[in-house]
């Protein structure tokens, strides 16, 4: 049976600003194709604290959900804290480059620097287009464990 365990990030989960919605939906579509949820863990927008908790679903699981931590922001570290945990280098994707182009066009900011971070992803990794936002996913084998990110 596969097993899972869903990683949600954000400070704002953790203060009860916000309800976490995704580690439920995540869960049932999940179980509904017959992979077995063990676990779901919340952290605040700490590199440190998702490694830690990666180090642990590394451990007793075969595939791991993480959404949240993909944004334009410094406190958004999913993606340097699995290329560094993982030690997988970022590199930049040129699709997802093209399509964050497109969208601050399309939204008349000016704040494009902010948001070149995310286009990294970590390298050999499939990439999850978001058609919705800026914040590109990712999913990356590493030693026969899946670990997909997900925007939060």
């Amino acid at each position: 049976m596969r097993t899972a365990e869903v990683i949600t990030i954000g400070t704002e989960i953790m203060a009860g600003q916000i309800v976490d919605s995704n580690a439920q939906h995540i869960s049932k579509m999940l179980t509904e194709n017959g992979i077995h949820v063990l676990f779901q863990t919340s952290i605040g927008d700490d590199e440190n604290l998702l490694k830690s908790a990666l180090r642990i679903a590394r451990d007793r699981v075969k595939l791991i959900i993480i959404t949240g931590g993909l944004g334009p922001t410094a406190n958004d570290i999913t993606r340097e804290a699995v290329s560094d945990f993982f030690s997988i280098p970022l590199i930049p994707d040129k699709e997802s480059q093209l399509r964050l182009q497109r969208y601050l066009v399309n939204r008349h900011t000016t704040r494009k620097n902010e948001y070149r971070r995310q286009r990294l992803i970590p390298e050999g990794s499939v990439v999850l287009y978001n058609d919705n936002g800026t914040a590109t996913g990712f999913a990356v084998r590493h030693e026969k464990k899946e670990i997909v990110c997900l925007p939060g």
